[in-house]
């Protein structure tokens, strides 16, 4: 499948975990494509955040909340 802005899905099947971090990815990627270089996440999710903080995002100027 095809978004407007060009970006192309893989529809599978995931866990929700995994479809949580694939969604905050992906909107990371959008926002950096756009000029961004300062995101700060938030998600209730510890899981998904401690997953996010072992990727070390913090260098890219990515906070992890």
């Amino acid at each position: 499948r095809k978004l407007d802005s060009g970006i192309h899905l893989i529809l599978s099947v995931c866990s929700p975990l995994e479809a949580e971090v694939w969604g905050i990815l992906d909107g990371i990627l959008i926002l950096l494509n756009k000029g961004y270089r300062r995101i700060i996440i938030m998600t209730d999710n510890l899981e998904v955040a401690q997953n996010l903080a072992d990727l070390d995002l913090e260098d890219s100027g990515i906070t992890v909340l």
